[in-house]
């Protein structure tokens, strides 16, 4: 299997083929959209894979993780998976 690397401090790695489905989740904190990038995977869990407040990074990584779950590659969830935005 190959690795698809979304960042460099990783907390889980999930198989592709454990990722059901892929959800975002959009709200807005302090009137700027955000996005959440959720991966329901088997046994019923949900992790929370990353939030972005930039939609092209979002579409990005989305698109990223689609291919990753449909080649079976390895999604590294990153530590810190909150828009930088957020950490100021």
């Amino acid at each position: 299997m190959r690795e698809a690397e979304f960042g460099t401090n990783m907390v889980e790695a999930i198989s592709g083929h454990r990722v059901k489905d892929l959800v975002t989740k959009f709200f807005y904190r302090n009137s700027n959209l955000c996005f959440h990038i959720l991966l329901h995977v088997d046994g019923g869990d949900t992790v929370l894979f990353r939030e972005f407040t930039e939609y092209a990074e979002y579409r990005k990584a989305f698109s990223e993780l689609q291919q990753a779950k449909f080649n079976n590659m390895i999604i590294n969830i990153p530590k810190k998976n909150m828009a930088l935005s957020n950490m100021i």
